[in-house]
C-alpha cells in the first residue's frame, strides 16, 4: 500500500470526523435554544397549551442536545487527534 495515499486517507478520514463532530456540535446548540424556548412558557405569564406540552418538547429538545453534544464532542475528538 502506497504510504502516501493511506496519509491523504487518514487525513480525510480526521476531516470527515471533525465535520461531523461540528455538525453535531451544532445541532446540540440548536436544540438547546429550542428546548430554552419550549420551557421559557412555563414562567410566563399566558400559556397557549398545558405545562405538559412545553415539558414535553423541551424534555425530548434538552434530550436531543445532550445526546447530539456528546457525539459531538466524541467524534470532533478523534478527528483532532488523528490530524495530531
Amino acid at each position: 500500500m502506497n504510504s502516501a495515499k493511506g496519509e491523504n486517507g487518514s487525513l480525510a478520514q480526521a476531516f470527515g470526523l471533525l465535520l461531523m463532530g461540528t455538525a453535531f456540535i451544532t445541532v446540540a446548540v440548536l436544540s438547546l435554544i429550542g428546548a430554552f424556548g419550549a420551557l421559557e412558557n412555563l414562567w410566563a405569564d399566558h400559556q397557549d397549551s398545558p405545562a405538559g406540552t412545553y415539558i414535553l418538547f423541551g424534555g425530548i429538545l434538552l434530550a436531543v442536545a445532550l445526546v447530539s453534544g456528546a457525539l459531538g464532542i466524541r467524534f470532533f475528538n478523534r478527528g483532532y487527534h488523528r490530524i495530531r
